[in-house]
């Protein structure tokens, strides 16, 4: 079994004409070797953000599994970051969390 450990972060932009917005992102590693670097990025415009699932998703990208058959179109769509998680933890791999830390 493998360690997958998430450091959740997220980073503030504050401007005195737009005002205040946010981003968030994680680094991840696999076994305490980086496997991804997942650097928020807030500012006026063109911010970079992932999501919960959006972190989950990309993890199990990198690992070669099978992503959940999710359409985020569907009427009935629930943001469930929980889905991804599971298949991480479905093919052996245990997951460690951080608190969210701003960087």
């Amino acid at each position: 079994m493998s360690t997958i450990r998430v450091e959740w972060v997220y980073a503030i932009h504050e401007c005195e004409r737009c005002g205040v917005s946010g981003a968030d992102g994680a680094y991840v590693e696999k076994d305490g070797e980086e496997l991804l670097d997942l650097t928020p990025h807030a500012a006026c415009f063109d911010d970079v953000s992932f999501d919960d699932e959006m972190v989950y998703a990309r993890i199990i990208e990198a690992l070669g599994l099978p992503l959940p058959d999710v359409d985020e179109n569907d009427d009935d769509y629930v943001y469930d970051p929980s889905r991804y998680a599971a298949v991480i933890r479905a093919h052996g791999h245990e997951i460690v969390e951080t608190e969210r830390q701003r960087i």
